[in-house]
């Protein structure tokens, strides 16, 4: 399978992942909201200037990926929990 193909089906997964998690109303904890911004910020330190400037490469847009990974995480998790996986 082509690597844009998995690329592509990992972020629709993704996306519908956290889709389903809002329609349940999950959330984030503050907690969990507060180890991704720091994760982040920690990550960022180790990016050059020229990474830092490249779009989609900013603060906000990373921690918006993050949290939608978490919150799809968490859908997941609960699916799995309810089915015994």
């Amino acid at each position: 399978m082509p690597v844009c193909l998995q690329i592509m089906q990992a972020l629709k997964k993704r996306e519908i992942l956290y889709m389903c998690a809002q329609k349940k109303g999950m959330t984030l904890t503050d907690e969990e909201k507060k180890t991704i911004k720091e994760d982040v910020k920690s990550a960022r330190k180790n990016m050059t200037d020229s990474q830092k400037a490249m779009k989609g490469l900013d603060e906000a847009t990373i921690t918006t990926v993050k949290e939608k990974d978490k919150l799809g995480e968490k859908y997941k998790d609960s699916i799995d929990e309810f089915m015994g996986a």
